[in-house]
């Protein structure tokens, strides 16, 4: 929908873009993956984090289609961030906790993401779509700050 209402793309170049999506959060998970192993969860996570409040600026302040593509694409790679943290929720469980420990964090994380369509509708039936996609970017910046701050802190979270 916000391809099409807010940047007037077709259906069809809508669904191109969105396929897009999908191609690049999929091509993203075990690349994420893998630098996560290589240089730690808590970089990792905020940099796609990052990457992803980037691609809603690209998508909120584009106006011209490539703009729009990379944005697109940039949030894709932002959605990285789940095999970092995944893999920190399974790096602090212990071995007789990971299956219902994992299955509780997965549970929790994707109700709050259920919660953010509603959200993000509302902000757009309200608001408009500058202010959904701010909040979409917002959802990104919370966690990539606290992210920053416990490793600055040294909290140890």
């Amino acid at each position: 929908m916000i391809l099409r209402e807010y940047h007037a793309l077709s259906i069809g170049l809508a669904g191109v873009l969105f396929t897009a999506y999908f191609v690049v959060l999929t091509a993203t998970q075990p690349v994420a993956g893998w630098l996560a192993d290589r240089f730690g969860r808590d970089p990792v996570a905020a940099a796609a984090l990052l990457l992803g409040v980037v691609g809603y600026l690209g998508l909120l302040l584009g106006d011209a289609l490539p703009a729009v593509a990379v944005a697109v694409g940039l949030i894709g790679l932002g959605m990285g961030w789940g095999p970092p943290v995944q893999s920190r929720f399974m790096d602090a469980l212990g071995e007789g906790e990971r299956g219902v420990g994992f299955g509780l964090v997965r549970t929790v994380y994707i109700g709050f993401a259920a919660l953010n369509g509603a959200v993000v509708g509302g902000a757009a039936t309200v608001a408009g779509w500058r202010a959904g996609i701010g909040v979409l970017a917002l959802s990104l910046v919370v966690p990539a700050v606290v992210i920053g701050a416990n490793r600055a802190g040294g909290f140890g979270l």
